[in-house]
């Protein structure tokens, strides 16, 4: 059966590629349950998969993005407060597990070495709350910029997705802005970015921070379209501001 479609007189195959896809992520992409499939990591994680892409999956409860740049700064490596991680040779739950305690943080070069990343998709941010509120936010600006360096080398894309929603209790509005505003900054236009704070209305649960069920699932339900988008594009990774600091 012919399923090619014919427009303005040419033939258009329909697209069929799978991209290896590598996700890091803090304490709002592990999850707070182990089989609650309806959470912002575990749900993009199972989307992805869907479409028939390999995903590695790497996420730790209060990592920074300077946790994970760790190796390539020869520094000791960091614990997290419990993470998440998929393994491509297990079967059944056993690809996907949460693990509870002080587990080390794998670093981005390998993770990156592991995983053959096409692309890179990043949710990351909220823990640097603390350089905000004390100014420091040229330390996340070389956070960030060191990231997005190490993945373009590797000839990956990258796709950050910026924190969400916090409570003013937590962070004033116009810190979590300024906070938004520098990741996207050091990024430059060299990643694609998806702006949490724009596109969610919910407010986070108890602690402020996080988000339980029904505001993770929504806000799962509005990254995955723009990631997949963004792996649909046919784009070559390539750093269009090599001075950048």
């Amino acid at each position: 059966m012919l399923r090619n479609l014919v427009f303005a007189g040419l033939l258009v195959a329909p697209p069929t590629f799978a991209e290896k896809i590598l996700y890091i992520g803090d304490s709002h992409s592990v999850g707070l349950q182990t089989d609650n499939e309806n959470f912002m990591g575990p749900k993009v994680f199972r989307a992805l998969e869907s479409d028939k892409h390999t995903v590695s999956f790497f996420a730790s409860g209060g990592a920074r993005v300077s946790d994970y740049l760790w190796e390539e700064r020869e520094a000791p490596q960091p614990k997290g407060l419990t993470k998440r991680e998929s393994n491509l040779a297990a079967e059944g739950s056993a690809r996907f597990q949460k693990t509870l305690g002080e587990p080390p943080i794998e670093s981005l070069g390998k993770l990156l070495d592991s995983s053959s990343a096409h692309g890179v998709v990043i949710n990351l941010g909220t823990n640097a709350m603390g350089l905000i509120q004390k100014g420091r936010t040229s330390e996340l600006k070389k956070d960030v910029d060191d990231m997005v360096r190490m993945i373009l080398a590797k000839n990956a894309r990258c796709f950050w997705i910026l924190p969400p929603p916090l409570s003013t209790k937590k962070l004033s509005a116009s810190r979590q802005k300024t906070l938004s505003a520098t990741i996207e900054e050091a990024i430059a236009g060299r990643c694609e970015v998806f702006r949490s704070a724009e596109r969610l209305k919910i407010e986070p649960g108890s602690d402020g921070i996080h988000y339980g069920k029904e505001g993770s699932n929504t806000w799962a339900d509005a990254a995955i379209p723009e990631i997949r988008k963004w792996i649909g594009a046919s784009r070559v990774a390539t750093d269009p501001n090599p001075g950048h600091r």
